[in-house]
């Protein structure tokens, strides 16, 4: 190595190289251009509960406005009012018991009266039961019994009208065993009539027939009033009548008197005679059979005013 006269080292002058050489320039290479993503379109999500349209909004309702209440400025009126008017009430109502002037005086009175008639009517209720293994010979016997008694009571000319059936059943017969289901033996037929008698001294006579001419049963007779109109009449007067001289006795008695009718009520009670036979009553003598008398009896209550 060599060194200048300042003692510096002196390099040689080397050659230059290729690779001492400048580059010659070249244009930046631009990027590639990317081709824009293709995004799809947003469908929108299926309506729920979660997502429905926003509500209109709704008008508030106002709320009416309430008047004040008036102050009345003189309270104290109003009360004085109130006090007078309860005063005049009860002094009214004072006078009008003083005077007469109230609920208007009253008496109410009861009176009873009994009309006696002898009937003019007499009804019996009879009947036949007849008894067969078949249904068909069961009721052919009880309606050639029926039939016999009608031809027995024609000499008592007894209207068509006044004999009416009143029942008519039949029923299967069994025979029951505690060992054994119980076994039909046949049927029974009953029929049960009504006769209406107009001749009250025929009623023993046709009480025999009944009996002569194949009646098992007879239940019951009853006499009684057609027309019960005019002993009714006879009662109630004879029940004005008490009633009248109860309320008059009761007001003399009191010093007052007795004024118009305010209201009159009655209840009309009938007592019928009725002699009950026994069932299957047959021939003989007569029944003995006694209609006596009938009795109809009305209570009035008549309420008067005092005068």
């Amino acid at each position: 190595m060599e060194f200048d006269e300042n003692l510096n080292p002196v390099t040689p002058p080397t050659r230059p190289t290729p690779w001492d050489q400048p580059l010659p320039y070249t244009a930046p290479t631009p990027p590639p251009v990317m081709p824009k993503p293709v995004i799809p379109p947003v469908t929108p999500p299926p309506a729920s509960i979660f997502n429905l349209p926003a509500a209109a909004p709704q008008p508030v309702p106002l709320l009416p406005l309430i008047p004040p209440k008036p102050v009345h400025p003189f309270p104290i009126a109003i009360f004085a009012m109130m006090f007078v008017i309860t005063l005049v009430s009860i002094v009214l109502a004072l006078a009008g018991n003083w005077f007469g002037l109230g609920q208007p005086r009253s008496i109410t009175v009861s009176g009873t009266g009994t009309a006696y008639s002898v009937p003019d009517v007499a009804k019996i209720d009879f009947g036949v039961r007849s008894t067969a293994r078949n249904l068909a010979t069961s009721q052919k016997m009880n309606a050639d019994a029926i039939a016999k008694i009608k031809n027995d009571l024609a000499p008592f000319e007894i209207n068509a009208e006044d004999i009416q059936t009143i029942n008519y059943n039949i029923n299967p017969d069994y025979i029951y065993s505690p060992s054994q289901k119980p076994t039909l033996s046949g049927y029974s037929t009953y029929h049960f009539l009504r006769l209406t008698m107009r001749k009250l001294d025929m009623v023993d006579p046709i009480l025999q027939t009944l009996g002569n001419s194949g009646a098992t049963d007879i239940s019951q007779i009853q006499f009684t009033i057609e027309d019960p109109a005019d002993v009714k009449n006879e009662a109630r007067e004879k029940a004005i009548a008490a009633a009248k001289d109860m309320a008059i006795q009761l007001v003399t008695l009191n010093n007052t008197k007795l004024g118009r009718v305010i209201s009159i009520q009655e209840d009309t009670s009938a007592d019928s005679n009725n002699p009950r036979l026994m069932d299957g009553m047959g021939g003989g003598g007569g029944p003995g059979v006694e209609q006596g008398s009938l009795s109809v009896t009305s209570t009035v209550t008549i309420s008067y005013s005092l005068r």
